[in-house]
């Protein structure tokens, strides 16, 4: 007498699926469902909080900027986001939840609280940052010079790259319609040596107007401490 067939419970449509998801996870690799990091350091100064670093862009490396986002990020070791316009970064600080800071709160981050000339002391000194003295030829990584930092922590606000300001409301300050970048960048050029604008205080206008944008201007975001 032949052996009775043995019986198999059905598979439900729910096991099969779990199946297929599982084999779809296989094939595709993690690097293509992951979100690029977009770290945002920052610290604060007096009532300001402001990004550690200039502005990189998502999934940032030490050795390229990378490409698309619609965030700004602050973080170590990545080279800042460039070749931008004001607008576009004011754009982009309000869709990590900051402003681009004004003239006044970034010259406050740079100098601190004594509002020093450099945000490492009162003097000049070469090779402290990536700036016209330092003898570069590109930005570096963000913190990558140690001892170009703020009293309060913010690295390379002066040299590396010139960032984005916006004017304030304040008489006798800047008219609201122009376009300001500050703390200088590695370039060396004529202006550079004519005005030395590797200082908290300096300011540039850029002679394009509205638009303009380089390989060595970014930007950094600020927002009020929230007590």
């Amino acid at each position: 007498m032949p052996a009775a067939a043995q019986q198999h419970p059905p598979r439900s449509a729910a096991s099969g699926a779990q199946l297929l998801a599982t084999a779809l996870a296989l094939l595709v690799p993690s690097s293509c469902t992951e979100e690029p990091s977009c770290p945002q350091e920052t610290v604060v100064a007096g009532s300001l909080e402001i990004f550690a670093h200039e502005a990189s862009r998502p999934g940032a490396t030490r050795k390229s900027q990378g490409s698309g986002g619609d965030r700004a990020c602050s973080g170590r070791g990545v080279l800042p986001w460039t070749r931008i316009t004001r607008a576009q970064a004011e754009a982009l600080c309000r869709a990590s939840g900051f402003s681009l800071c004004t003239r006044l709160e970034w010259q406050r981050a740079c100098g601190g609280p004594q509002q020093q000339p450099y945000p490492y002391g009162s003097r000049e000194t070469a090779q402290i940052c990536n700036d016209y003295l330092a003898g570069s030829t590109r930005p570096l990584p963000a913190g990558e010079k140690q001892g170009c930092v703020s009293p309060e922590g913010a690295y390379d606000m002066v040299g590396n790259v010139w960032e984005w300001v916006l004017p304030d409301a304040d008489p006798g300050a800047a008219a609201a319609g122009e376009e300001l970048y500050a703390g200088g960048s590695y370039k060396v050029t004529q202006l550079s040596r004519s005005l030395h604008p590797n200082r908290c205080d300096s300011e540039v206008r850029p002679a394009s107007g509205s638009g303009y944008q380089a390989e060595d201007v970014g930007f950094r975001c600020c927002r009020p401490v929230t007590r």
